[in-house]
């Protein structure tokens, strides 16, 4: 009964991969039950994915890609994905204009920022030449000379 009830590798040598394997063990487990699957074939090998899906069979890709047999072992009825809403024609015109005002506000709200940031720049640049400008004397200090370098009528 293993023989005839194996769905993969019956007359292939290849190695058989983790899933078909699984598959040829329900199958097995399904014949031993009824054996009147041993001569449906397509019954058989559709009743193997369901019993591997309702045992939990872990899947390379964490869940089943098969459109028939759903999501690996998940109810079908757990997993709903809504669609998106499609929207008319004036909501979606007033969704547009909704945003582009909010871009328009952010464009202003950066081009605020980025003065602010300069004029924070230049107070620093200027607290930093005022320091600079302590660093150096009064002119009374060295008058004397400037006195010696200015140039003389005579020469």
């Amino acid at each position: 009964m293993e023989k005839e009830s194996k769905i993969f590798g019956k007359g292939s040598d290849k190695p058989l991969s983790h899933y078909q394997i699984e598959i040829n063990n329900a199958a097995l487990a399904l014949c031993k039950e009824d054996a009147s699957l041993l001569k449906q074939r397509n019954k058989l090998f559709n009743q193997a994915k369901l019993k591997i899906d309702q045992d939990g069979f872990r899947y390379k890709k964490r869940q089943s890609r098969s459109k028939v047999f759903g999501q690996g072992g998940v109810d079908d009825q757990q997993i709903q994905v809504t669609k998106r809403v499609k929207l008319s024609s004036e909501v979606r015109e007033l969704r547009i204009e909704e945003v582009q005002s909010d871009i328009e506000t952010d464009k202003d709200t950066i081009m605020l920022l980025e003065r602010k940031n300069r004029n924070v720049l230049v107070c620093q640049s200027l607290v930093g030449l005022q320091k600079s400008m302590k660093n150096f004397s009064t002119p009374e200090k060295y008058a004397w000379q400037s006195t010696n370098f200015r140039k003389t009528p005579e020469g």
